[in-house]
């Protein structure tokens, strides 16, 4: 456009003598056919768009422009009630499709409307459409937040909370929020740790080497790994006015290794004598240690003696040890044991186990049951209740 301005602008300027039609119409051969370019202004110079026209059918017919996921079945009266379908046979479905297949309540009742109540189709349609059983959402973290801070690790009580999920995985979910949870509070210490300005980093007492995390450094963490600290400006009063405490003093003090002792007095005094002097100490406390050793070891010695008498005389008093003879086959003579004390003790198993020796009540209960028709123990027990009511 500027290009054919200034290509009109440049023709109008240059004069033309001639008047007559034919120089008109040179001029305009030699002008193009750009001959009437020119700034267009006005109204009437605008271009007027028509009026839509739209489509016919094309009105949309969900004003909300969504995706109808659910719709209640209309009542059996109606024109529209095409399927007849119970609250119950509803409820079925929903049962159906999250235990067996994992959807939830409002995906359950999607699939069966977009089957149009249809109970059979959509039942059959189900396993082509197993959802992605790990997809949590905002309100179901909440949920499971606050159930976990009531209940605990109780996943039989908080599934009651999220009915929509199993408890595997409630299981799965815990250790991945566990392990979130576990990264958030690591940051959360190493913020409190460079805020503190303790003087962990320097354990030597050294104040410079100490300063590592004072109160003017905060810990960062880059993409590739690497820790940096950010130093912040100070002004030098602060820093004059900056001075240990207590407890960063007795932080700094070192703990002696574990199992030594130290007497206090006792080292004073040994600092206030001479090197003589503190030799007897020492001397004093090496006898009482060599003493201290030899009573531990007679007392160990009497001790072990007791213990091998004592020995003794409980073998006498145990009886015999069966554990290692007890063994679950059978053998002719252990049937045989078993039935004559079938005959002799009736249903009292622990006294046959105890006349066998090699089975327990329990081996002898089940022979009772497994054998009971092959060796005809009916009759060998009524003849046992005979006797006994004889004698009585």
């Amino acid at each position: 456009m500027e290009r054919l301005l200034s290509a009109y602008q440049r023709q109008s300027n240059t004069p033309t003598f001639s008047t007559s039609e034919d120089s008109d119409s040179e001029e305009i051969k030699q002008r193009g056919p750009y001959a009437d370019a020119r700034m267009r202004m006005g109204r009437e110079y605008q271009a007027v768009p028509p009026s839509l026209v739209g489509r016919p059918g094309s009105r949309c017919q969900s004003p909300d422009r969504a995706l109808c996921v659910w719709k209640p079945l209309p009542e059996a009266g109606s024109d529209e009630a095409a399927v007849s379908l119970t609250d119950d046979q509803v409820a079925n479905f929903v049962d159906l499709a999250r235990d067996r297949f994992g959807y939830t309540t409002e995906q359950a009742l999607g699939m069966l409307y977009w089957h149009k109540h249809n109970v059979e189709l959509a039942t059959a349609d189900l396993p082509n459409f197993i959802p992605y059983p790990d997809e949590w959402t905002n309100e179901e973290k909440v949920v499971f937040d606050q159930a976990f801070s009531f209940q605990g690790k109780q996943f039989h009580k908080i599934i009651h909370a999220l009915p929509d999920k199993t408890v595997p995985h409630l299981v799965k979910y815990y250790y991945q929020w566990k392990k979130n949870r576990a990264k958030t509070s690591l940051i959360e210490r190493r913020g409190g740790q460079g805020g503190s300005g303790n003087g962990q980093g320097g354990q030597g007492g050294d104040d410079e080497t100490g300063s590592e995390c004072s109160d003017g450094e905060l810990p960062e963490l880059r993409p590739g790994g690497r820790r940096v600290r950010q130093k912040q400006q100070q002004s030098a009063t602060q820093k004059a006015n900056k001075q240990p405490s207590s407890q960063q003093q007795q932080h700094h003090k070192r703990k002696l290794p574990r199992g030594i002792f130290l007497d206090y007095d006792a080292l004073l005094s040994m600092s206030a004598q001479g090197a003589g002097r503190a030799s007897v100490v020492v001397d004093a406390l090496d006898a009482q240690l060599a003493s201290a050793r030899s009573r531990v070891r007679r007392n160990r010695a009497q001790l072990t003696q007791r213990w091998e008498s004592l020995l003794s005389e409980i073998q006498a008093y145990q009886e015999p040890d069966a554990e290692g003879q007890i063994s679950y086959k059978w053998t002719d003579e252990e049937l045989l044991l078993a039935v004559q004390g079938v005959r002799r003790y009736g249903k009292d198993f622990r006294s046959i186990a105890q006349l066998i020796g090699s089975k327990t009540e329990n081996h002898v209960r089940y022979f009772f049951a497994q054998y009971r028709s092959k060796f005809g123990l009916d009759s060998v027990l009524a003849e046992y209740n005979r006797e006994s009511a004889g004698k009585q």
